[in-house]
């Protein structure tokens, strides 16, 4: 006769429950889960300068002059910003200084500044900056340069703002001439390495200035044919 297991097993008995308080794994909530270890960074707005240019490499390899820009942190109480927050008094004053502002709608999908969640308020950064950490610890930003740059191209393309051929050159040109002189003075090791750097420079600005419709510069004495 066949014997059946399952008929003689014996039955389980639920564990009993642990009386009085017990412990529990804190679990943090879901907005705070995916927040940036960043302080808080106000809100800002982008200015260019007449006097303000850089000289980088263009997507087609030449040099080329894009505006340095600078921003108007919109936070309450400076700034010119008051206390309700309006940033028009501070806009006016820099208007009266030369600056031209620019609009935000201009930015890729109608704005240039992004906004991330972090630690105590939101981060607030151009949309060409990706901000990375590891734990608690902040990293550099990855930075698309690229994009950056073809934003600043644009700006100019617009007609926002453009480069003066006298004005980089009395500012920028004459200042790169005036380190390169400095440097030429400097008897350190390494000095010449920075020289030959410097003197590059020079040239990829003349190059700039030129396509601008500048004129050559002046380059000090010594240096001509070397950059």
């Amino acid at each position: 006769m066949a014997h059946d297991m399952g008929s003689t097993a014996p039955a389980q008995t639920p564990a009993a429950a642990p009386t009085g308080p017990q412990p529990r794994i804190p679990v943090a909530p879901a907005a705070l889960q995916h927040r940036l270890p960043h302080a808080p960074t106000p809100d800002f707005l982008l200015k260019a300068h007449p006097m303000r240019w850089m000289c980088v490499t263009g997507p087609d390899g030449d040099p080329e002059w894009l505006p340095q820009l600078s921003a108007l942190r919109l936070d309450l109480g400076t700034n010119g910003v008051d206390k309700m927050g309006s940033p028009d008094h501070g806009i006016l004053d820099a208007q009266k200084r030369g600056w031209v502002f620019i609009p935000k709608a201009l930015g890729p999908g109608g704005d240039y500044v992004r906004q991330w969640d972090c630690t105590g308020g939101v981060y607030h950064c151009l949309v060409w900056e990706t901000p990375k950490y590891v734990g608690n610890r902040i990293l550099d930003s990855d930075v698309d340069t690229a994009g950056y740059y073809a934003f600043l191209r644009s700006i100019v393309n617009a007609g926002l703002i453009k480069p003066d051929p006298s004005i980089v050159t009395q500012v920028q040109l004459e200042q790169q001439i005036k380190r390169i002189e400095h440097v030429m003075k400097d008897r350190s090791v390494g000095a010449a390495e920075v020289l030959e750097v410097e003197r590059e420079r020079l040239a990829e600005m003349e190059i700039a200035t030129e396509k601008i419709g500048g004129a050559p510069t002046k380059r000090p004495r010594g240096t001509k044919g070397k950059a």
